[in-house]
C-alpha cells in the first residue's frame, strides 16, 4: 500500500502556505526532512478551508482545477488527476487531524505558481485538522 497525500485545511497557520499534504511518508526518502510548524503566508495553495462545503467551493474553480493538474504532475501522480479533482470538488472528503511528528511525503503550495515540497514532518505545537480521502485503483492504496 501507497500511502500519499491528505488535503489539509488551514487553521490560523500562517508560514509556509501548503494545502495538499500527505499523511505519512514512504521509508525510502532522499531528501532531508524538514520540520514545519506553521502553515499558510504567501506561498499557500489556496486561501484557508475550514470545512467541506468550503473546501468544494475553492476546489471547483477552474484555475484550481488547472492548479490541481500541474501539481499532480509535479507530484508524479498524473494518472490520478481527475479522480482527486472531481473528490475534491464534489466534498467527497472525511474531516480527519494530522498529528504532530507526521511526516508528509509532499504537498502543494505556490512558488514560481503551482508546485510541490517533498519531505515534511509536521511539527505543530497541536494537531493539524483537515480533509481525507482515498483512491484505490486496484494496483495502489493512495491516502490523500
Amino acid at each position: 500500500m501507497r500511502v500519499c497525500p491528505d488535503l489539509k485545511k488551514l487553521v490560523g497557520f500562517a508560514a509556509l502556505g501548503f494545502v495538499l499534504a500527505t499523511s505519512v511518508a514512504s521509508a525510502q526518502q532522499a531528501e532531508p526532512v524538514r520540520p514545519v510548524r506553521t502553515l499558510g503566508g504567501p506561498t499557500r495553495f489556496v486561501a484557508p478551508v475550514r470545512d467541506i462545503p468550503a473546501l468544494t467551493r475553492s476546489m471547483s474553480r477552474a484555475n484550481i482545477q488547472r492548479d490541481l493538474a500541474t501539481v499532480m504532475q509535479r507530484a508524479g501522480m498524473p494518472v490520478l488527476t481527475a479522480q482527486v479533482q472531481n473528490i475534491l470538488q464534489n466534498g467527497q472528503v472525511t474531516e480527519t487531524t494530522l498529528a504532530p511528528g507526521t511526516t508528509i511525503e509532499w504537498m502543494a503550495l505556490r512558488r514560481g505558481g503551482p508546485n510541490v515540497v517533498r519531505n515534511i514532518r509536521w511539527d505543530g505545537a497541536a494537531p493539524l485538522e483537515g480533509f481525507e480521502f482515498i483512491i484505490d485503483d486496484m494496483n495502489e492504496t493512495y491516502t490523500f
